[in-house]
């Protein structure tokens, strides 16, 4: 049986854990490990991404079957594989189709893997968008949004638009969603509902 958010939030309380914020913690035997993530509900919700990406009227180069790469060191931080690709020199942008996107975050390099429709990089600003059936993995999780946003300089991704993040024990459903690569927290606005299996509410309370 699952437990709505708020029966949830009231037991964090009695217990002396801080309102709103569920941890997710990974101790499900012989399964690969799985990323800590710290959830928040904010009632204003987060910064919101920019809307659909911009359009390249006269590109300079068009491709097939492409690759873009961005790392630096040699370490490849995060690569786009798509069908098609235009590209703007004056906009500095590459319009991408079904494209999908793999990152590598942290220390231990652990894997990020998104596909969508469409998709917008900007190599040089180390920021890229993706939109229209964005599905994704991250460990255990499964992530659906309309749109992500990845914004290099503040390490930042920001999901919106039926937004729901799941793993087998639970799950969070939202309009957006704004994740801090570094410290792998979570925070969700608009219309936030979460759920939770008995065996996550054990986990939860066991921290």
């Amino acid at each position: 049986m699952r437990i709505r958010v708020l029966f949830l939030l009231v037991v964090i309380f009695a217990v002396g854990v801080m309102v709103g914020v569920i941890i997710f913690s990974s101790r499900v035997p012989q399964e690969p490990a799985t990323p800590e993530v710290t959830v928040k509900v904010d009632e204003e919700g987060p910064e919101a991404a920019a809307s659909h990406g911009a359009q390249i009227q006269e590109p300079d180069v068009m491709a097939e079957d492409i690759e873009l790469l961005q790392g630096a060191e040699g370490r490849i931080d995060w690569k786009v594989q798509a069908k098609t690709a235009k590209y703007s020199q004056k906009q500095g942008l590459v319009l991408v189709s079904l494209p999908q996107l793999t990152a590598f975050i942290g220390d231990e390099r652990e894997e990020v893997f998104i596909r969508a429709d469409l998709g917008e990089v900007d190599q040089e600003g180390d920021n890229l968008r993706l939109w229209d059936n964005v599905i994704g993995r991250y460990g255990m999780f499964a992530l659906k949004a309309d749109s992500f946003d990845y914004i290099g300089a503040m390490n930042r991704v920001y999901l919106k638009g039926n937004v729901g993040v799941e793993r087998p024990d639970i799950s969070v459903n939202a309009t957006a969603l704004e994740i801090d690569v570094n410290g792998r927290e979570l925070v969700a606005g608009g219309g936030v509902e979460a759920l939770i299996t008995p065996e996550g509410l054990n986990e939860v309370l066991e921290q």
